[in-house]
């Protein structure tokens, strides 16, 4: 839960400003979903959803992103 946390405060510093107006509210929809998510399982694929937007865009959240995966 705490790397959830962590994500959310971080991700508004993160530009997306090479991402389209679709991806943006997708990212801002699986961000909610992350907020209110307790099941392990949704985590997971929530946080690949968001991945799969933002791989070549933000290459740094990508990493932090599949390291979150990779630790739960």
């Amino acid at each position: 839960m705490k790397y959830i946390i962590v994500i959310l405060i971080l991700s508004p510093l993160i530009g997306f400003t090479n991402l389209s107006s679709v991806q943006i509210q997708k990212v801002d929809s699986i961000r909610q979903l992350l907020a209110h998510n307790q099941n392990d399982t949704t985590t997971i694929n929530l946080w690949r959803a968001w991945d799969n937007l933002i791989y070549r865009t933000n290459t740094e959240l990508d990493i932090r992103l599949n390291e979150q995966i990779d630790s739960l």
